[in-house]
């Protein structure tokens, strides 16, 4: 029986028994033996793919099973559609493996703990210097006062670089056109915004601005 020791903190490991059931587990076997195993499940509408569990074995660690089993997921992820993979409630020896691996941070609100994710696709970077653009005020619903803390240009095609970021759905998001924000409102209120996995995702302006015109108020 293979002992759970790490990878994420105790309220995930729930998570591993219902992983059996629903046939998501990605398991390594020497022989007959079980050495590791990694759990997963895809968010609704498929945006997100995440990582709940993993363990390997302790005389196993340190010999590359545990990057093989995240190489794996993310390939499988990648495969079927998913946009990001997303790691919850990370420990510190799975947060410095991660980080090898190619995760970044993102915040989650109400939680002190460690959130991270691996985008799949080639994701737009931020831009607060176009005149027009997508913007977001954090831990702030309504208020437009300070400088938001992530913004996207959105004078160029989308579909080549798609914004894809973590966005509390209470979050006060706007567009940004020529010196004033239009469209103020609440990120749950716009349609790019994925109420499940709590990520927005744009591929396309349209996505955003539905009969677009720079110059149209909402």
């Amino acid at each position: 029986m293979l002992q759970i020791k790490c990878w994420a903190e105790p309220y995930n490991y729930n998570d591993a028994f219902h992983a059996f059931s629903h046939n998501r587990l990605f398991i390594v076997r020497k022989k007959d033996t079980c050495i590791a195993f990694m759990s997963y499940r895809f968010e609704q509408y498929d945006i997100e793919g995440h990582i709940s569990l993993a363990e390997v074995e302790e005389s196993y660690r340190n010999k590359g099973v545990g990057t093989y089993m995240l190489s794996q997921a993310i390939n499988y992820f990648r495969r079927n559609g998913a946009m990001v993979v997303t790691l919850y409630a990370v420990n510190e020896g799975s947060e410095r493996h991660a980080l090898r691996n190619g995760f970044i941070h993102f915040s989650k609100v109400f939680d002190n703990q460690t959130w991270m994710m691996f985008p799949l696709c080639n994701v737009r970077e931020q831009n607060f210097t176009s005149d027009f653009r997508l913007v977001v005020w954090d831990n702030v619903t309504g208020n437009t006062q300070g400088k938001p803390t992530m913004s996207w240009a959105l004078d160029d095609d989308l579909f080549e670089k798609p914004i894809l970021a973590y966005c509390h759905y209470d979050w006060t998001m706007a567009i940004y056109n020529n010196g004033e924000y239009i469209r103020i409102d609440k990120v749950k209120y716009f349609p790019i915004y994925d109420s499940e996995s709590g990520f927005i995702y744009a591929e396309y302006l349209d996505d955003i601005m539905p009969n677009h015109s720079p110059t149209r108020p909402f």
